[in-house]
């Protein structure tokens, strides 16, 4: 199967700076190349649909099959089931068919589960493609399952930027762009009405017969967005103290006013234990983030690192700047507490979009805190005690930062060398993305 980048590349939808710039923000923002491209204004919902179906070889789901669907069938889907496979279906069609569309192909497995719910066999099953921000949409809205984050729309921004900086070009090998003839309209005689499931260059047109029954009006998903919920949403109005810019500079504590750092062994009884790669001494550690094989992997080592060679970080969250907010990505809290959902404005005052700002790590009591920073310190579990933001800074660009809350005065040196080898690891991964 032709890479999605490849293929685009390819079919002259989007060039190699396009491409590559949607492969540097899905190492730093997460889920699939083409939703990073959309988010980016590259592509519509509907091209990239497009484009991934004609990658599957399966027909693709646009956004009038949605707005016209069954409510009444993807109300006899579960929700569970819907979620776990990241599917809903949209239409019957002729001969008792359904057709499903989802973010991926389903499996075999998958088919089977679905059918069985849907009360037709898997064969009946008529598979089709959409983009993965739409799939999370219409999950949202048909079965009430909340999106991720990572998955809203930053509430200023209609599309966001990411920074600019040299990686390797990407390589775009000759692919079969035609779709297998199974595909193409068969031999099934001319129904009443054709419901067409786009691929891209060519028409894949699926003769089909809707029942009209229970199809929904159409919705225009403009009209029903939902944007990341930041701290701003809950600050108190009319902050006493309000504060502009601030001036930062790295804190240096001395032995005086300095406490005891915690004992290490705390972590044994809070369920923090890291992760077995994480490496028996700091250096070491850094090494093994340095050298992570994935997002993911660098940020288990990263949140491992800081709960075993940090005993003064009491709790940790890894933010991500995406658009005009910095959204939690993962964390951990010492007393065994999940960290919640948090996203940071950049357009408030704070030590976040400072530190953003200046690329200069800054550490304040929580007396001297703004209203935003006092609730990203109560996010993390503390009312009182100290707020540490460490900038991860990628070719120069600050991208996430590490927000961590300690005791007055604990010692937290060991976390500038965390985040050094986040931000190499993040540059490298970035450039290997493009080879």
């Amino acid at each position: 199967m032709p890479r999605l980048g490849e293929l685009l590349i390819a079919a002259g939808v989007l060039d190699r700076e396009q491409v590559e710039e949607g492969l540097r923000a899905q190492i730093m923002w997460g889920g699939r190349l083409g939703t990073s491209l959309v988010e980016l204004d590259h592509l519509s919902l509907d091209t990239l649909a497009k484009a991934v179906g004609r990658q599957c070889r399966l027909p693709a789901a646009l956004a009038w099959h949605f707005d016209t669907a069954d409510r009444a069938l993807q109300e006899r889907l579960p929700a569970e089931i819907a979620e776990r496979y990241s599917c809903l279906p949209l239409l019957r069609v002729t001969g008792n068919q359904v057709v499903i569309a989802s973010i991926s192909p389903l499996d075999e497995r998958a088919r089977a589960v679905v059918a069985g719910e849907l009360d037709v066999s898997p064969f009946q099953l008529v598979p089709a493609i959409a983009a993965e921000l739409r799939i999370r949409y219409q999950l949202e809205r048909i079965y009430k399952i909340p999106r991720a984050t990572r998955f809203l729309r930053s509430r200023n921004t209609s599309h966001v930027h990411f920074p600019q900086f040299e990686i390797n070009e990407v390589v775009a090998d000759d692919v079969d762009l035609e779709l297998p003839s199974e595909l193409a309209t068969g031999t099934i005689p001319p129904p009443r009405r054709h419901m067409r499931l786009t691929t891209s260059v060519e028409d894949c047109i699926i003769p089909a017969t809707v029942d009209p029954v229970g199809a929904a009006e159409p919705l225009p998903q403009r009209d029903r967005r939902t944007y990341v919920p930041t701290l701003a949403d809950a600050k108190p109005l009319d902050p006493p103290g309000r504060l502009g810019r601030i001036a930062l500079k790295r804190i240096t504590l001395g032995a005086e006013g300095m406490t005891k750092p915690a004992d290490p062994s705390r972590r044994m009884a809070t369920g923090t234990d890291p992760p077995d790669n994480v490496g028996s001494t700091l250096g070491a550690a850094a090494r093994a983030i340095r050298i992570s094989t994935d997002r993911d992997q660098v940020a288990e080592l990263v949140i491992g690192t800081l709960s075993r060679f940090v005993p003064a970080c009491r709790s940790a969250v890894i933010l991500v700047v995406r658009g005009d907010v910095a959204i939690g990505w993962t964390g951990f809290r010492r007393d065994g507490m999940p960290v919640p959902d948090i996203g940071v404005p950049l357009d408030e005052p704070g030590l976040v979009p400072e530190v953003i700002r200046q690329n200069i790590g800054a550490r304040m009591f929580s007396g001297q805190l703004t209203p935003i920073d006092s609730l990203l310190l109560q996010s993390l579990g503390g009312e009182h005690g100290d707020l540490l933001i460490e900038p991860i800074p990628i070719a120069g660009q600050v991208m996430c930062a590490i927000a961590i809350a300690a005791n007055r005065g604990e010692e937290l040196s060991s976390v500038a060398t965390i985040s050094m080898a986040t931000g190499a690891a993040f540059a490298r991964l970035m450039r290997e993305s493009a080879r």
